[in-house]
């Protein structure tokens, strides 16, 4: 789907064979990606998925108005998605990591580590806002800081 060429797919030939091979694809994984949301109500990368989701889908329905309806339902998928993504930045916590540096097989705990940790919030005009920041975890093995950290920026 494009701003370009809103809508269905225009060739019916084209939309229905798609349709019959990858419809109940993207219905699994709709509903895989609402379990897991109802595990984490603040998963905003599945919620960010769902709306992809449901755009592939609404590009397989033949009626222009369905197709319209499920662009609306995935926009508020993106709503919800920036919701968590708030939520989580103004509790303080880690909502996204990218490893910088550090040994490919501590990375998993690296991140899971981080992920745990909760900051104080950073606020700008009275309001708690995200902001990038690079956090530093160290791994050691017997003698405490002797082996090198991996770190990831949030």
């Amino acid at each position: 789907m494009s701003v370009e060429d809103p809508g269905p797919i225009r060739d019916s030939d084209l939309r229905q064979d798609l349709r019959q091979r990858y419809a109940s694809v993207a219905e699994a994984g709709i509903a895989n990606r609402q379990k897991a949301i109802l595990m984490d109500p603040d998963f905003d990368d599945a919620m960010a998925y769902t709306n992809l989701l449901i755009r592939e889908r609404a590009r397989l329905l033949d009626d222009p108005a369905d197709d319209a309806r499920e662009v609306v339902a995935a926009n508020q998928w993106v709503q919800k998605a920036l919701d968590a993504k708030s939520r989580k930045a103004q509790a303080g916590k880690v909502s996204e990591l990218q490893l910088i540096s550090g040994r490919p097989l501590l990375v998993p705990s690296a991140a899971e580590a981080a992920k745990q940790w909760v900051y104080q919030p950073t606020v700008a005009d009275g309001l708690p806002v995200q902001v990038l920041t690079q956090i530093e975890v160290s791994f050691s093995i017997g003698n405490p800081g002797t082996a090198p950290g991996s770190s990831c920026r949030t």
